[in-house]
């Protein structure tokens, strides 16, 4: 068996990881982690309490699988590479800055980060590139929703999927909230936040006379939970490196 500690594990990704380790023979929970001051330190999940100390039960694990926010997965990383221990990030909002902090990380232990852990989101993100590149001279926008207690707008997906036609579209930028006309080589990047929606990305390519638009839809987080699953198996043995979704799926 995997033994696997969450941190953020009474958070809303954290939760449905928790609860899929457990119903799983493939995975055992080893720890649950969450920020100090957290009401519910020290109570139960299945069979670990909640800790508020990553290193008091990292000895007791193989991997970490991550859902905090970006300076608490710094932190985080930080330690699994001074302990050895290998670690799938699913925090959104991290920086450039920080990325960089975690491809030095990377040198030291194998690193999963991905934003979204769908492997349906994932294989978009594979294939987009080919379909903006046949049909030049469409115009591009991406529309994504989310809850409304999402903290990062727009979110890491969408500017993963806007990265992604910028290269593949060359000279494309991302315009964020447009204000006014539209502009040549724009990507237009839109979020929307309210109620419970779990997440959609929508990529909207539009030409003379036609229009296509491309959905991912998540209904609920288990699609989530099971693809941070299969980048835990899939992560457990490799070598020192950074790793993504898209790696496991060529797989």
């Amino acid at each position: 068996m995997i033994r696997v500690t969450v941190c953020g594990a009474c958070g809303r990704m954290g939760e449905e990881v928790v609860r899929a380790i457990i119903s799983s023979n493939e995975f055992r929970l080893a720890g649950a982690v969450e920020a100090p001051g957290n009401p519910r330190i020290g109570s139960k999940i299945g069979p670990v309490a909640v800790n508020s100390f990553l290193e008091e039960v990292l000895g007791d694990c193989d991997i970490i699988a991550d859902f905090t926010s970006p300076a608490a997965s710094m932190e985080n990383i930080a330690l699994c590479a001074a302990r050895g221990v290998p670690a799938v990030i699913g925090t959104t909002g991290i920086s450039e800055q920080q990325m960089e902090s975690i491809e030095n990380f990377s040198g030291s232990i194998p690193i999963l980060i991905s934003p979204n852990m769908s492997k349906g989101i994932n294989l978009l993100l594979e294939k987009i590139g080919g379909i903006v590149s046949g049909l030049p001279g469409f115009d591009i926008e991406i529309v994504e929703k989310h809850h409304r207690r999402k903290k990062d707008a727009p979110s890491g997906t969408a500017l993963r999927i806007a990265g992604r036609i910028s290269r593949a579209g060359k000279k494309l930028h991302p315009v964020f909230g447009r204000s006014g006309a539209r502009e040549k080589n724009e990507i237009g990047v839109h979020a929307v936040r309210g109620g419970d929606i779990v997440g959609e990305h929508t990529v909207i390519l539009a030409g003379e006379g036609e229009t296509i638009e491309i959905t991912h839809r998540a209904i609920s987080r288990k699609a989530f939970a099971a693809g941070t699953l299969s980048a835990i198996k899939y992560l457990v043995g490799r070598t020192p490196g950074l790793y993504s979704m898209e790696d496991l799926l060529r797989e």
